[in-house]
């Protein structure tokens, strides 16, 4: 079976992520509830998009 390729999209997340540490954090804990795992990566996005700008 053939890997697959990310998409864009998943490459900009993996990046907004990596560069919030507040994000990583949360997403590398175990403990971290699913939602607050996912307003995490929203944040991360959120103030990516802005610094674009």
């Amino acid at each position: 079976m053939a890997a697959v390729s990310p998409t864009v999209g998943e490459l900009f997340k993996a990046k907004a992520i990596a560069r919030h540490r507040y994000s990583s954090e949360f997403i590398a804990n175990p403990e971290s509830s699913s939602s607050l795992k996912r307003e995490a990566v929203r944040t991360a996005i959120l103030l990516a998009q802005a610094q674009r700008v």
